[in-house]
Protein backbone atom coordinates (compact mmCIF):
# COMPACT_ATOMS: atom_id res chain seq x y z
CA UNK A 1 0.00 0.00 0.00
CA UNK A 2 2.91 2.20 0.66
CA UNK A 3 4.29 1.76 -2.36
CA UNK A 4 1.09 2.72 -4.03
CA UNK A 5 0.68 5.74 -2.36
CA UNK A 6 4.42 6.82 -3.25
CA UNK A 7 4.12 5.81 -7.00
CA UNK A 8 0.89 7.97 -6.85
CA UNK A 9 2.43 10.59 -5.08
CA UNK A 10 5.19 11.01 -7.59
CA UNK A 11 3.16 11.05 -10.45
CA UNK A 12 1.48 13.99 -9.38
CA UNK A 13 4.93 15.67 -8.76
CA UNK A 14 5.82 15.26 -12.23
CA UNK A 15 2.86 16.36 -13.94
CA UNK A 16 2.17 19.23 -11.62
CA UNK A 17 5.98 20.20 -12.99
CA UNK A 18 5.08 19.79 -16.52
CA UNK A 19 3.37 23.45 -17.64
CA UNK A 20 0.45 23.42 -20.52
CA UNK A 21 -0.21 26.94 -20.18
CA UNK A 22 -2.92 27.88 -22.01
CA UNK A 23 -1.45 31.41 -24.20
CA UNK A 24 -3.53 33.67 -25.90
CA UNK A 25 -3.37 32.65 -29.96
CA UNK A 26 -2.55 29.01 -28.91
CA UNK A 27 -4.55 26.01 -30.66
CA UNK A 28 -4.91 22.53 -29.42
CA UNK A 29 -6.95 19.78 -31.07
CA UNK A 30 -8.42 16.70 -29.31
CA UNK A 31 -10.18 13.48 -29.34
CA UNK A 32 -11.75 10.86 -27.32
CA UNK A 33 -13.89 8.63 -25.51
CA UNK A 34 -17.30 9.89 -23.90
CA UNK A 35 -20.45 8.43 -22.18
CA UNK A 36 -23.64 9.62 -21.42
CA UNK A 37 -25.37 9.07 -17.90
CA UNK A 38 -28.46 10.25 -16.36
CA UNK A 39 -30.40 10.35 -19.38
CA UNK A 40 -32.54 8.56 -21.42
CA UNK A 41 -30.33 8.70 -24.08
CA UNK A 42 -27.37 6.65 -22.45
CA UNK A 43 -24.69 5.84 -24.90
CA UNK A 44 -21.24 5.21 -25.24
CA UNK A 45 -19.03 7.11 -28.24
CA UNK A 46 -16.35 9.16 -29.54
CA UNK A 47 -15.63 12.93 -30.19
CA UNK A 48 -13.22 15.08 -31.19
CA UNK A 49 -12.17 18.95 -31.02
CA UNK A 50 -10.31 22.04 -31.31
CA UNK A 51 -9.72 25.04 -29.22
CA UNK A 52 -8.53 28.46 -29.67
CA UNK A 53 -7.22 30.56 -27.03
CA UNK A 54 -8.19 33.70 -27.27
CA UNK A 55 -6.76 35.35 -24.21
CA UNK A 56 -4.50 33.72 -21.25
CA UNK A 57 -6.61 31.82 -19.40
CA UNK A 58 -9.84 32.21 -21.82
CA UNK A 59 -10.72 29.86 -24.69
CA UNK A 60 -13.42 29.42 -27.69
CA UNK A 61 -13.77 25.16 -27.76
CA UNK A 62 -15.65 23.05 -30.73
CA UNK A 63 -16.34 19.70 -30.32
CA UNK A 64 -18.50 16.83 -31.89
CA UNK A 65 -19.31 13.47 -30.74
CA UNK A 66 -21.09 10.67 -32.02
CA UNK A 67 -22.94 8.41 -29.50
CA UNK A 68 -24.07 4.90 -30.51
CA UNK A 69 -27.61 3.27 -29.21
CA UNK A 70 -28.96 0.22 -31.10
CA UNK A 71 -32.50 2.09 -31.36
CA UNK A 72 -31.07 5.37 -32.52
CA UNK A 73 -27.73 6.85 -32.77
CA UNK A 74 -26.95 10.36 -32.20
CA UNK A 75 -24.60 13.64 -32.96
CA UNK A 76 -23.60 16.23 -30.32
CA UNK A 77 -21.95 19.55 -31.69
CA UNK A 78 -20.64 22.05 -29.08
CA UNK A 79 -19.63 25.29 -29.04
CA UNK A 80 -18.43 26.46 -25.58
CA UNK A 81 -16.34 29.46 -23.44
CA UNK A 82 -13.82 27.97 -21.40
CA UNK A 83 -12.39 29.74 -18.34
CA UNK A 84 -9.40 27.87 -16.83
CA UNK A 85 -9.43 28.47 -13.14
CA UNK A 86 -6.24 27.40 -12.00
CA UNK A 87 -3.09 27.12 -14.83
CA UNK A 88 -0.58 26.04 -12.52
CA UNK A 89 0.61 21.98 -13.58
CA UNK A 90 -2.85 20.99 -14.12
CA UNK A 91 -5.57 23.42 -15.95
CA UNK A 92 -8.97 23.28 -14.18
CA UNK A 93 -11.94 25.23 -16.39
CA UNK A 94 -15.24 25.74 -16.25
CA UNK A 95 -17.43 26.01 -19.09
CA UNK A 96 -20.73 27.29 -20.86
CA UNK A 97 -21.84 27.15 -24.32
CA UNK A 98 -24.52 26.32 -26.73
CA UNK A 99 -25.29 22.53 -28.10
CA UNK A 100 -26.89 21.21 -31.76
CA UNK A 101 -28.36 17.63 -31.51
CA UNK A 102 -29.22 15.35 -34.14
CA UNK A 103 -31.02 12.11 -33.50
CA UNK A 104 -31.39 9.92 -36.53
CA UNK A 105 -34.67 10.81 -38.33
CA UNK A 106 -35.01 13.80 -36.23
CA UNK A 107 -34.26 17.38 -37.35
CA UNK A 108 -31.10 18.93 -35.21
CA UNK A 109 -32.11 20.85 -31.80
CA UNK A 110 -30.42 23.37 -30.03
CA UNK A 111 -30.09 23.39 -26.17
CA UNK A 112 -26.87 24.86 -23.80
CA UNK A 113 -24.52 22.74 -21.69
CA UNK A 114 -22.63 23.97 -18.66
CA UNK A 115 -19.70 21.94 -17.18
CA UNK A 116 -15.87 21.46 -16.09
CA UNK A 117 -13.05 19.98 -16.98
CA UNK A 118 -9.35 19.32 -16.49
CA UNK A 119 -6.03 19.37 -18.04
CA UNK A 120 -3.39 17.02 -16.96
CA UNK A 121 -0.36 17.77 -18.68
CA UNK A 122 2.03 14.53 -19.58
CA UNK A 123 4.35 16.84 -21.62
CA UNK A 124 5.08 20.28 -22.89
CA UNK A 125 2.38 19.94 -26.13
CA UNK A 126 0.32 16.90 -24.40
CA UNK A 127 -2.41 16.22 -22.34
CA UNK A 128 -4.84 14.51 -20.89
CA UNK A 129 -8.48 15.73 -20.83
CA UNK A 130 -11.25 14.73 -18.45
CA UNK A 131 -14.90 16.38 -19.02
CA UNK A 132 -17.97 16.38 -17.15
CA UNK A 133 -20.82 18.53 -18.47
CA UNK A 134 -24.65 18.87 -18.46
CA UNK A 135 -26.58 19.63 -21.39
CA UNK A 136 -29.89 20.40 -21.85
CA UNK A 137 -31.21 19.26 -24.90
CA UNK A 138 -35.18 18.76 -25.52
CA UNK A 139 -35.99 16.19 -28.14
CA UNK A 140 -39.45 14.91 -28.75
CA UNK A 141 -39.02 11.19 -29.90
CA UNK A 142 -40.87 8.25 -31.30
CA UNK A 143 -40.57 7.09 -27.10
CA UNK A 144 -41.18 10.20 -26.08
CA UNK A 145 -39.97 13.27 -24.23
CA UNK A 146 -36.26 12.91 -23.83
CA UNK A 147 -33.91 15.28 -22.20
CA UNK A 148 -29.65 14.84 -22.72
CA UNK A 149 -28.40 14.73 -19.43
CA UNK A 150 -25.18 14.64 -17.63
CA UNK A 151 -22.33 13.64 -20.02
CA UNK A 152 -18.44 12.34 -19.27
CA UNK A 153 -15.48 12.71 -21.64
CA UNK A 154 -11.95 11.92 -21.56
CA UNK A 155 -9.51 12.39 -24.49
CA UNK A 156 -5.93 13.17 -25.36
CA UNK A 157 -5.47 16.61 -26.63
CA UNK A 158 -2.39 18.24 -28.48
CA UNK A 159 -1.30 21.51 -29.02
CA UNK A 160 -0.38 22.51 -32.53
Amino acid sequence: MKKVCLLIGVIVLFTSSISFAQLQGEVAISGGIGHTLGSELKAFGYGGGIEYWVSDGLGLSGQFHRYFRDDSPYSLIDLDFRYYLIDVGVGIYGNAGYSIMNIKGITNKSGVNLGAGMLIPISCSTAIGTEIKYTLVDILTESGNQKLGLGLNASIVFRL
